[in-house]
């Protein structure tokens, strides 16, 4: 007799019963903690519920607003979102208190790269590299930044240290 695999949706249906359910239930008196908010937008975002999490990350901050975790997970989901300009919003609030949260600098270097906003991303990625000169994300960032706002010189420099720490960049064929 075989046995049957769960499918992907069967194993976050199942996920949700065992963790985001009993949190929801945990929060729903209105007087949990801050860190069960946490919580709950943490087990929201393994089972793919990204716009739940991020209610649950905002009350989470709407109790402690100097909780870290809770923003940086935020301004991740809204990224995932599409939201860019938000998840720049909550990043440029959290270098305001955690200057060297180098994730922070990184993933807001990459919102603006995807709002189109290159001068910034090259800015913020720049401020990366001085951290971490080998950083993947940065050097690429760079690298179409660059090129992007013309500068090709740039752009094949940043594009060569890219590749040089692992990062594959896609052939014309697969970037259609």
């Amino acid at each position: 007799m075989a046995i049957k695999m769960p499918t992907k949706e069967e194993m976050r249906r199942a996920l949700i019963r065992r963790t985001v359910e009993p949190l929801l239930e945990a929060v729903a008196g209105g007087d949990a903690p801050a860190s069960t908010w946490l919580q709950l937008g943490l087990a929201q975002v393994k089972a793919e519920q990204l716009r739940e999490a991020t209610r649950s990350f905002r009350e989470a901050l709407s109790r402690d607003p100097a909780l870290v975790p809770a923003r940086m997970n935020l301004a991740v989901a809204l990224f995932h979102l599409g939201d860019y300009e938000a998840a720049a919003a909550e990043n440029r609030t959290l270098l305001e208190t955690s200057p060297n949260l180098l994730a922070a600098r990184s993933n807001l270097g990459m919102a603006l790269y995807l709002l189109g906003r290159y001068e910034e991303c090259v800015g913020e990625m720049e401020r990366v590299l001085r951290v971490e000169p080998k950083h993947p994300v940065a050097l690429a960032a760079l690298s179409r930044s660059h090129h992007a706002l013309g500068r090709e010189n740039e752009a094949k420099k940043y594009e060569r240290l890219a590749v040089e720490a692992g990062v594959r960049f896609a052939s014309p064929a697969e970037a259609s």
